[in-house]
């Protein structure tokens, strides 16, 4: 049998730091995403709730500094979208009263 030499892009995808950004910002933008999704949904104290359960789970599960780091791209990538487009984020940011 011929040995053949190990590809390590093969064996580790997730090796590459470039890799491993892309993945940590394309993961807060999809938190961002069903933030809002349930904000609709929900209202914005029910969503803050359920925000406020996910983001323990995710630090029980990973651990602290992953569920702060996570936390501070979510905030950055919402401030560079509130700068971009101050309208719309006025709109998302605008709080939903549970009165009828």
């Amino acid at each position: 049998m011929v040995s053949r030499p190990r590809n390590t892009k093969l064996t580790s995808p997730y090796s590459s730091p470039a890799t491993l950004e892309f993945l940590r910002e394309s993961e807060a933008k999809e938190w961002i995403k069903r933030y809002r999704e349930k904000a609709k949904e929900v209202g914005a104290n029910d969503a803050r709730i359920w925000w406020d359960r996910t983001i323990n789970h995710i630090r029980r599960l990973r651990g602290d500094d992953a569920a702060f780091d996570l936390r501070q791209r979510m905030n950055r990538l919402n401030k560079r979208l509130t700068l971009l487009f101050p309208l719309v984020a006025a709109r998302i940011r605008k709080p939903v009263s549970n009165w009828r």
